[in-house]
């Protein structure tokens, strides 16, 4: 039994073989949103799915072969009569009388395609110019706060060093560093308690 879908092609084929039908049809304004429908295949949902291929098949699964492959075989024999339906179609509206108002709408239909093809492209680009533009901070970012973790791990280990006293006394030209050993141990440790924890059990 034919489809839904072939049963509505062969109804625009007679309709467009039709002189009569075929002048109404085509000096319509609604000729291009009708010649789309005509064209529109819509995918089966998982319901005709379910009942067109009844058994799944994958390989190492004999059991359901035979059934998949008629499954398969029937599916493609319909898609080649809906292609040739559409050939058919438009063999039609090329060798008739409307060849020039036809050809007209495909220019027109093109040209959208390209325009919508042409906006779709420079919104792709901005938005990879834009992933690269916060990717490149994102890893600024992340290279700071290495070298950042980097440089107060190793004041933490220095705050827990013997000569960290000496140390602080010479930067500052003082002549003893009595308590500033405690004072910087204090900040690291409300700052960084997790990395203040580690270095003190170094």
């Amino acid at each position: 039994q034919p489809t839904q879908k072939i049963q509505l092609l062969q109804l625009a084929i007679d309709m467009l073989a039709d002189p009569k039908f075929s002048d109404i049809i085509v000096n319509s304004p609604l000729f291009g949103h009708r010649f789309m429908l005509f064209l529109h295949f819509k995918g089966p949902d998982g319901q005709l799915l379910s009942s067109v291929v009844p058994h799944a098949w994958w390989p190492g699964n004999e059991e359901h072969k035979e059934s998949f492959e008629n499954s398969t075989k029937n599916i493609y024999g319909a898609i080649k009569q809906v292609e040739a339906m559409f050939a058919k179609m438009l063999d039609i509206l090329i060798s008739g009388r409307h060849l020039k108002k036809f050809l007209a709408y495909l220019y027109e239909f093109i040209q959208q395609i390209l325009s919508v093809a042409v906006s779709l492209s420079k919104q792709w680009y901005q938005r990879r110019v834009r992933d690269a533009k916060l990717e490149r901070e994102k890893r600024k970012t992340e290279k700071l706060r290495t070298i950042q973790l980097a440089c107060f791990e190793i004041l933490g280990i220095a705050i827990f060093s013997e000569h960290f006293d000496d140390f602080m006394a010479k930067l500052y030209f003082s002549s003893t560093g009595t308590g500033v050993r405690s004072k910087y141990r204090l900040v690291f440790k409300s700052q960084f308690p997790r990395l203040y924890f580690r270095c003190s059990k170094s």
